[in-house]
């Protein structure tokens, strides 16, 4: 969760003032933050002369941002504040642009399918306003399903689902905004990213993130016990026919049984790892059982439910990632993952090609190892040989 700070005082639309509250640190320390609210703005359509030509880009992609022809940016406003979240280098500005400047890094399409939007993409350059919080803002809420947007470079404004901090120098948000040189735009490698409040929908997005968090966690859960069994199969055959061919002398066998058991070690920390995930998602709904509107009146509370959208968000997409490992790993470690019926039977002992006599004499092949072990059953082994 970003680190909370400096000055917290609520402006309404026209800069009229309001309340203001603290927040609370870890370690018992105060924080306070500025929240730019603009409530009063939800559910308006914007004037026709702010409407952005949309990019046209062929095909239906499913995910946030997937679709930039469909975007219709400075219609219907989405998000009724913001407030600065931390200066990070963003893995999303560089990974996770679809259709822009750096569309050859993406790399997001098999974990969360999701672009980030781009200002410059969609405002025309004669409509483009000099960069400041604001202007990204009201450019940003009005795109569905983003739930923040950075700036770097004092004038690059892109919207996001989530962002993720990465490795990167020690630079800092440095640069001054184009359009409000006292205020900060982020940096040359960094980004100042920025949380928006949903319009009266908080709650509702809280349960929906929630859904799709844990019906993800079920699949992955559940990929989870396969690789389990895989595992604890491949570690029982591999010191089963270590231990018999040993005592024949024959060495060549511990050589491939210890790449078995080093595949079933990988597959068992996959599989661990799955499971620490799925506890940390389960903490998470935790969070959220029984939350309404009513309970998420004050800004503190928004800003609590905001952070938990933002770590869901990055839960999901590791359990994504997490899910596609194991899905991986089975389908190299045991055929029958297809539904492929006795997929090892389309493997013959060598001497079947050299003598057939000989077939069902036990023979050992040496050397690098074409593929990972795999477990199956056959009609001369036992169930989960090797």
């Amino acid at each position: 969760m970003a680190m909370l700070r400096m000055l917290f005082a609520i402006s309404a639309l026209l800069a009229q003032p309001s309340d203001s509250a603290n927040l609370r640190k870890p370690h018992g320390q105060l924080s306070v933050l500025p929240v730019h609210s603009y409530r009063k703005d939800c559910g308006l359509t914007q004037p026709l002369s702010l409407s952005a030509v949309k990019v046209s880009v062929g095909g239906k992609i499913p995910g946030a941002g997937m679709a930039p022809s469909e975007l219709e940016p400075f219609v219907k406003v989405w998000k009724d504040g913001f407030y600065e979240v931390d200066c990070v280098a963003d893995y999303m500005f560089k990974h996770g642009d679809k259709f822009g400047d750096h569309s050859d890094q993406y790399a997001m399409g098999q974990t969360s399918n999701v672009s980030i939007v781009l200002y410059e993409s969609h405002v025309a350059k004669e409509d483009r306003e000099e960069m400041t919080h604001e202007v990204c803002f009201s450019f940003c809420r009005t795109i569905q399903d983003m739930n923040f947007f950075g700036i770097n470079n004092g004038r690059g404004c892109y919207c996001m689902t989530y962002y993720q901090a990465m490795a990167d120098d020690s630079s800092l948000c440095d640069a001054p905004c184009d359009g409000n040189p006292g205020t900060m735009c982020g940096g040359t490698s960094k980004s100042s990213i920025f949380g928006m409040h949903a319009c009266d929908n908080t709650a509702s997005q809280l349960a929906a993130t929630k859904g799709e968090m844990s019906e993800l966690d079920g699949e992955m859960m559940g990929l989870q016990g396969e690789a389990r069994t895989a595992s604890a199969g491949m570690q029982s055959a591999a010191v089963a026919w270590d231990t018999m061919f040993s005592k024949a002398g024959d060495m060549g066998v511990s050589d491939l049984m210890m790449t078995a058991k080093q595949f079933a070690g990988e597959m068992d920390q996959a599989a661990a790892a799955a499971k620490r995930l799925s506890k940390t998602m389960g903490d998470l709904a935790q969070s959220v059982t029984g939350t309404t509107e009513s309970d998420l009146t004050s800004s503190a509370a928004m800003m609590e439910a905001d952070a938990l959208l933002q770590d869901m968000g990055e839960a999901t997409t590791q359990g994504a990632a997490a899910t596609e490992v194991l899905e991986q790993m089975l389908a190299r470690a045991s055929p029958n993952i297809t539904g492929v019926a006795n997929a090892s039977s389309q493997y013959y002992p060598l001497m079947y090609f050299v003598d057939k006599s000989f077939v069902s004499v036990p023979s050992t092949c040496t050397g690098t190892a074409a593929e990972k072990p795999m477990i199956g059953t056959t009609q001369h082994l036992p169930r989960n040989s090797l």
